[in-house]
């Protein structure tokens, strides 16, 4: 016996093969691809940092408005939430009432310094449980203050000016490693082209300009440089004619970090050449060196206006001052 044989045609249409499109891990696609972009320009430190990154919680303590303010604008730009307090003794009352993935710290601030804090903070936490990560910024980049630093349980040491690029490589390992003890890791800063005869390197604010931050905020960082400078040189002033070397020192220390911050380079030299003064010399020359830094800052302005003119981006802040005593 022989079965049935059945035949069924189905109309069809020939559709050209399309080719399939592999699947690029973000990750991995750090740079455009020949004959095409990416969707996400990975070029961007930022970008990068929040699409390999969680989102942290961070307290940032600094005595200066300028400095938290780049910092604060920094962070929430790689995707961070932060908080911001202007002393020691702030960072531990926000410590008692929530917790924090990371802070980060001036070293030198008056009443509490970042290495007081330090020190409390790891008496506060000598229980036993997780330690807070802390980084440590400071322009006092000496084996000294570093190895201080490290005793007292910092996570990073970090050189200002700051790298933005460096400190989110910091804020990355600790994201990715907790609250482990881990040794001290210091992090150089921007390496300093200029020279202590130019009044002006423009290449810190370039930086700062590069990392699209927007011509609005760069107008207002350098106006409240400029203010925190003439509130240095107003404590400076006050500290000489009271002969306290010590103040005088720690104002010519914020001083130093503040030109830095603008690229004004023959004040901070000045400032530091300051700080390293005896105090018999201190008592001779004061008056002659407070007329340099203030003539130094002078020609910073005018040499910031210039820069301003050139792009668009002018700071005088000359008149609206603030005194951070």
């Amino acid at each position: 016996n022989s079965g049935s044989t059945f035949w069924v045609e189905l109309p069809f249409e020939k559709v050209e093969a399309t080719a399939k499109t592999p699947v690029v891990p973000a990750w991995i696609e750090d740079h455009p691809a020949q004959g095409g972009e990416n969707v996400i320009a990975f070029s961007d430190p930022f970008l990068r940092h929040r699409a390999r990154v969680r989102s942290m919680q961070i307290l940032v303590a600094d005595d200066h408005e300028a400095n938290r303010m780049v910092l604060q604008r920094l962070l929430q730009k790689a995707g961070h939430r932060v908080v911001c307090v202007n002393g020691g003794e702030q960072v531990l009352d926000a410590l008692e009432i929530a917790d924090y993935d990371t802070v980060i710290v001036d070293l030198h601030m008056p009443g509490l310094s970042g290495l007081d804090l330090l020190k409390q903070l790891r008496v506060m936490e000598a229980g036993g449980g997780p330690r807070t990560p802390v980084l440590v910024l400071s322009a006092d980049v000496t084996p000294d203050a570093i190895t201080r630093c490290e005793q007292a349980g910092a996570r990073a040491f970090l050189a200002k000016p700051i790298v933005a690029t460096r400190l989110l490589d910091v804020l990355a390992d600790i994201a990715t490693n907790g609250r482990v003890t881990a040794p001290v890791a210091v992090v150089s800063g921007r390496s300093e082209s200029g020279s202590s005869d130019e009044v002006l390197d423009p290449g810190v604010l370039d930086e700062l300009s590069a990392l699209g931050m927007g011509e609005a905020f760069e107008r207002e960082f350098i106006v409240q440089c400029l203010n925190d400078a003439d509130g240095c040189l107003g404590a400076m002033a006050h500290a000489m004619e009271n002969g306290q070397g010590a103040h005088v020192r720690e104002h010519a220390h914020a001083l130093k970090g503040v030109a830095s911050n603008l690229g004004l380079v023959k004040l901070a030299a000045a400032s530091g050449d300051l700080m390293s003064l005896g105090d018999a010399e201190m008592s001779r020359e004061w008056r002659h060196r407070l007329a340099m830094l203030n003539a130094s800052l002078s020609h910073g302005r005018a040499a910031l206006e210039a820069r301003g003119r050139m792009r668009g981006t002018a700071g005088k802040g000359n008149n609206d001052r603030t005194d951070q005593g």
